[in-house]
C-alpha cells in the first residue's frame, strides 16, 4: 500500500498500520483494544499486537522506532514498556547476522572479510545494544 505524506505524518498519532504483512491495515488508532502486556494497541482487523510478533521481529522493531525517535524499549518509552531482560533468545546465527546487515553493516563487512571473529562482532554488537544475544 502506497501512503501519501500527509498520512505517513499521522502513524503514531492518531493512526497506526498494523504490523504483520498478511494484514497491513491502516486504521484509526481509537479502533484498536489496548494491550496491557505489550503497551500497544492490537490492530481491530486481526487481532494482533506487539505480543504476537516473533521475538526477533521485537528486537529489530524496537531497533527501528527507537531509530526514528518512537520509543526506546530499554529506558522510559512512551509507548513500549522497559522490558524484563535483555537477553534475546531462541534466534539464529543467521538472525543476527541478518540484524546485522541492517543496522552494523561496517562491522559486519569486516566479519565477512575475515578481520574479526563472529565472537567479536557479537561482543560489539552486545556492548552497543546492550543486549546479548543467546543462540540456537
Amino acid at each position: 500500500m502506497k501512503l501519501d505524506e500527509e498520512l505517513k505524518k499521522r502513524i503514531g498519532v492518531d493512526l497506526d498500520l498494523c504490523w504483520f504483512p498478511d494484514c497491513g491495515s491502516l486504521w484509526r488508532t481509537e479502533e484498536g483494544k489496548y494491550c496491557p502486556i505489550c503497551d500497544t494497541y492490537k490492530c481491530p482487523h486481526c487481532g494482533r499486537c506487539y505480543c504476537d510478533l516473533p521475538p526477533f521481529t521485537q528486537y529489530v522493531l524496537d531497533a527501528e522506532m527507537a531509530s526514528i525517535g518512537l520509543w526506546h524499549p530499554y529506558e522510559n518509552a512512551p509507548k513500549r514498556k522497559k522490558r524484563s531482560s535483555n537477553v534475546i533468545r531462541g534466534v539464529t546465527r543467521q538472525d543476527f547476522l541478518n540484524f546485522c546487515e541492517v543496522y552494523y553493516k561496517n562491522w559486519l563487512e569486516d566479519y565477512r572479510a575475515g578481520r574479526i571473529s563472529f565472537e567479536e562482532l557479537q561482543d560489539k554488537v552486545e556492548r552497543q545494544t546492550g543486549l546479548i544475544w543467546v543462540f540456537k
